[in-house]
């Protein structure tokens, strides 16, 4: 019982010792900004697409015939999605159907379009 005691005692501090004391300290300064400066396609918007557009909208059974599995069919369906992931909360047309994106890749799909919709 007691060698079960300190290992579970180990084990508790050991875990508490992996606290961060506050979300600066988790996650670097990063937390709360969005950087829409410049958006790279590869680095910003395809993770977002892949994300929260790709599962309904992927390459073997598009919903909608929408298939947003590559650039090339992203740009081509640039000015529909941004229509779709604008629209307003309670629009039977809003996208994603789950729920709607945060702002912040809003506005980073947004800037991608404003800045030419590059493959970057």
């Amino acid at each position: 019982m007691l060698k079960i005691f300190s290992v579970l005692s180990v084990m508790v501090l050991l875990a508490s010792s992996c606290t961060y004391n506050n979300i600066e300290d988790a996650y670097g300064n990063k937390i709360g900004e969005c950087d829409t400066a410049v958006v790279s396609y590869a680095l910003d918007v395809a993770p977002i697409i892949d994300m929260q557009c790709v599962t309904c909208h992927g390459s073997i059974s598009p919903q909608a015939g929408l298939d947003l599995s590559s650039y090339e069919k992203v740009f081509a369906q640039k000015e529909n999605i941004i229509n779709r992931i604008n629209r307003p909360l309670g629009d039977p047309f809003v996208m994603p159907q789950s729920g709607p994106m945060s702002s912040c890749k809003i506005n980073t799909i947004n800037a991608w379009v404003n800045q030419g919709a590059l493959n970057n």
